[in-house]
C-alpha cells in the first residue's frame, strides 16, 4: 500500500471530514454531534494556530485518515514534567471503513502518521494522549514502540501518556512483519504452498469436494480449500480459502502445525518432527519452499479534544 499526506484543505475536504469525526466508531475524537460549521470552524482554528498542523491521508491515492500534528509545549499538556525538548504531539484518526476490510490498512496509515511526525530531524519523540478506556489505540501504540507512562486527568477524559522516540520506532517498524496480521497472511501462503507441493509430490491426496474444491484429511486437523491442478499434477492453492478444524472447531492455518501432523506421511522421522516449533518460525527447506517463491507469494483536545487515539 502506497500512502501519502498533504496539509488538511478544509474547504475541500470539510464533507468528509465531519463524517469520519463524527462517525460512532470515532466516538473518542471527541466529535460526536458535531456540525459541520463546528467542525470547520475547529479545523480552520487549527490552519490558524502556528503550533497545530491537521493533514488529509491518502492510501493508494485515496482519502485515508487524518493527521495532526502538535507542539506538546503549547497544549494542555504543557505543564507535565514528562514532557522533553523535540517532543512532537500526534494525533491519529484512521476513516471509516468502506466496503471489505484490508489487511494491514490501519497499520499502514499509523505509519505514515508516524513517518510524518518524525520528517522533521528535531523531532525526538512523538507524544500521543489516548483516552485510558481506547483499548484498540493503546495496543496500536504500542504496537509501534510507544511506553505509555502513567494516567494524566485532561479536559474531557482521563489519558494515558505516551511516547515513542525515533529508535523505538525504527525497532517497531523492523518487525513490524510479525504482527499477528502480516503473521496469519505468512502462514497462509507457506501452508498453501506446502499443501500445493506435496501434492504435486503425491505424498499428500486431498480430496475433490466440488468445483475446484478440496478437503485434505488429517490424524487431528481437516483443511478445506480451493485450488486449482493443472498438466502434471502441478496443483494452485488460494491461500485466502484455506480453514482449518480440530475436532470440529476452527483453529488457525499454521505451517508447522501442518507439517508436525503430517510427518508420517512426508517421511519425516518421528524424532525430527517432535522438536518442529509450534506457532512460531518454520525453517521454509521443511516445506520444500525456496525463499524466492515465498517472496513472490509473498486524542486531541476534549471537548476541543485531547483525542482518545
Amino acid at each position: 500500500m502506497r500512502t501519502t499526506t498533504e496539509p488538511l484543505d478544509v474547504d475541500r475536504d470539510l464533507g468528509r471530514l465531519h463524517r469520519w469525526v463524527t462517525h460512532p466508531r470515532s466516538v473518542f475524537w471527541g466529535m460526536q454531534g458535531a456540525s459541520v460549521q463546528q467542525v470547520a470552524a475547529e479545523y480552520r482554528r487549527i490552519a490558524d494556530d502556528p503550533h497545530h498542523d491537521a493533514f488529509l491521508g491518502r492510501v493508494d491515492g485515496e482519502p485515508a485518515f487524518l493527521v495532526e500534528r502538535y507542539d506538546p509545549a503549547c497544549s494542555p499538556l504543557a505543564a507535565l514534567p514528562e514532557l522533553r525538548e523535540g517532543d512532537v504531539g500526534m494525533h491519529v484518526l484512521v476513516a471509516p471503513p468502506e466496503g471489505e476490510p484490508r489487511p494491514g490498512f490501519t497499520d499502514a496509515a499509523f505509519a505514515a502518521a508516524l513517518d510524518q511526525c518524525f520528517a522533521d530531524p528535531a523531532a525526538r519523540r512523538v507524544v500521543v494522549e489516548p483516552d485510558t478506556r481506547n483499548d484498540r489505540i493503546r495496543a496500536k501504540n504500542v504496537a509501534a514502540g510507544f511506553v505509555e507512562l502513567r494516567e494524566v486527568a485532561l479536559p474531557g477524559k482521563t489519558a494515558m501518556l505516551s511516547v515513542c522516540t525515533r529508535a523505538d520506532w525504527e525497532r517497531a517498524r523492523a518487525v513490524a512483519h510479525l504482527a499477528p496480521e502480516p503473521m496469519e497472511q505468512a502462514q497462509r501462503r507457506l501452508v498453501a504452498k506446502a499443501i500445493a507441493e506435496y501434492a504435486h509430490e503425491r505424498l499428500l491426496a486431498p480430496r475433490r469436494v466440488g468445483p475446484d474444491a478440496y478437503v485434505l484429511d488429517g490424524p487431528g486437523s481437516t483443511y478445506t480449500f480451493t485450488a486449482r491442478v493443472h498438466a502434471l499434477d502441478h496443483w494452485v492453492v488460494d491461500p485466502g480459502s484455506l480453514t482449518r478444524t480440530v475436532a470440529g472447531r476452527p483453529a488457525p492455518v499454521d505451517a508447522q502445525d501442518l507439517v508436525a501432523e503430517l510427518a508420517p506421511r512426508l517421511g519425516i522421522p518421528r524424532p525430527a518432527a517432535a522438536h518442529l516449533p509450534r506457532g512460531g518460525r518454520v525453517d521454509a527447506r521443511l516445506l520444500g519452499v525456496e525463499a524466492a517463491q515465498l517472496d513472490r507469494d509473498g486524542r486531541r483536545p476534549a471537548p476541543r479534544r485531547l483525542p482518545g487515539g
